[in-house]
């Protein structure tokens, strides 16, 4: 009995020895496979680079602008990439608790929303009639609409555009990140488009910091989302800036005129930072 217990120990430790080395020769080969590129990158341990310290006495001028972000536009084309659409990681971490979302009928993130809420947006209930092929009764069945990430048109940025008097240059900061999606009738037929909810930058830039940004454009893979957007690669255009009415462009324009108006404000704060300089 006893040399039997101890041959059992004996094939444990056997057992245990074997599995340690197949575990070392596994790394040691992992370790030593050919690297697929010119470069290592680890982008889950990345960081957002912080923003300089900045106080109230350091801004001489600053305005809010809001953005659009036309995914079907080439430049945009990041944004809507079948194999990781930026959506997904924007919903994803609100599932997982992770980044919070606000309410899209204000946009000064005072009202939180939560994955449930974001759910009942996008996956709503709707009756279908079903037939039964016996009897032909019809019947009314409850389902979900389903919800494709291309169905994201567009994103709305908004963001504050400042003259910063340590570093002697006009920058930018983002505020907020919006989804635009389609709106359609019973029908199915497209009638609107609108904001789903505002996901606050700030909170947001730890996991965009360590998503990756793939370009059917280019194969880099060092470059985060967090990158992208401090480094504004990306095509955009003004849809409004700050004013008494909080009116939008298209509220107080038609046609080419809101495009000439777009223009008119980038001109214009190209001419304040110029001002600057010149005084």
């Amino acid at each position: 009995m006893i040399s039997r217990f101890i041959a059992a120990l004996t094939l444990i430790a056997l057992t245990q020895n074997v599995m340690a080395q197949f575990s070392e020769r596994a790394t040691e080969s992992c370790a030593d496979r050919p690297l697929d590129g010119i470069y290592k990158t680890n982008m889950s341990e990345r960081v957002p680079l912080p923003y300089p310290h900045l106080e109230e006495r350091d801004v001489l001028w600053e305005k809010r602008i809001w953005r659009e972000i036309d995914v079907k536009e080439l430049r945009n084309h990041h944004f809507s990439n079948s194999d990781r659409y930026f959506f997904d990681i924007l919903i994803d971490g609100l599932r997982n608790n992770k980044i919070k979302a606000y309410s899209a009928e204000n946009e000064n993130f005072s009202k939180e929303l939560d994955f449930t809420d974001i759910s009942k947006i996008l996956y709503k209930d709707d009756t279908a009639q079903v037939t039964d092929p016996v009897t032909g009764d019809v019947t009314l069945t409850p389902f979900k609409h389903s919800f494709n990430p291309s169905d994201v048109t567009k994103y709305r940025i908004k963001e504050v555009v400042y003259f910063d008097s340590k570093l002697g240059r006009m920058n930018t900061r983002i505020l907020g990140i919006a989804p635009v999606i389609n709106v359609s009738d019973k029908e199915g037929n497209q009638i609107a488009n609108t904001a789903l909810c505002w996901f606050y930058y700030n909170d947001i830039r730890p996991i965009l910091a360590v998503e990756p940004m793939f370009s059917e454009h280019s194969d880099t893979r060092g470059m985060s989302w967090d990158d992208v957007f401090q480094a504004r690669i990306f095509s955009s255009y003004i849809t409004k800036e700050s004013n008494v009415k909080d009116a939008r462009l298209q509220d107080l324009h038609s046609g080419m005129a809101i495009f000439y108006e777009s223009e008119k404000i980038k001109e214009s704060i190209r001419n304040i930072e110029s001002d600057f300089f010149a005084e």
